[in-house]
């Protein structure tokens, strides 16, 4: 939550803030201490490059994917379905099969993302961006496949419905 909050804070003036590499070694610095309770982390004297790349980590190693990827299949119908309330409703019926958790850190995720493509103008950040740099985070099919399989997934999932891919 801390990284959040401080994403939430700094991420919408922040240019190419999901964008632009962090440096591994303070990512994993970070990291350690994120598991350390013991310690406190210091979330605000970090790089919001690093706590963004250490969030996007967090976000690749939930177990089975935040969105779920027991419902991989019938994520990717919809974003190859047609747009409108169709598919609000079919987005609704997919997130009300997620577990609470994953439920209640996704609102959280979708309010900083919201919060930063608010200042596109100044970060660079539009929803489109955004989508490339969080969607592979989020959402990955259940069983190994193949890279190309893999790429024609994410475009899926980060596909501006005002162009075509």
């Amino acid at each position: 939550m801390d990284m959040l909050v401080f994403l939430y804070l700094e991420g919408p003036y922040t240019r190419g803030v999901f964008r632009r590499s962090a440096g591994a070694k303070a990512c994993r610095e970070l990291r350690d201490r994120l598991d350390n309770e013991a310690e406190d982390p210091e979330i605000t004297h970090q790089s919001v490059f690093v706590i963004a790349a250490v969030l996007k980590d967090f976000l690749r190693n939930i177990p089975g994917s935040l969105l779920s990827a027991d419902v991989y299949e019938q994520w990717m119908e919809v974003m190859e379905g047609e747009g409108g309330d169709e598919r609000t409703h079919a987005v609704q019926r997919l997130l009300r099969l997620l577990p609470g958790d994953n439920l209640l850190l996704l609102r959280h995720v979708v309010a900083v993302l919201h919060c930063i493509q608010g200042n596109a103008h100044d970060n660079q950040m539009n929803a489109f961006n955004l989508s490339v740099c969080i969607a592979p985070s989020m959402l990955w099919a259940p069983a190994p496949s193949t890279p190309e399989m893999e790429g024609e997934g994410t475009k899926k999932v980060r596909r501006n419905p005002h162009t075509q891919d």
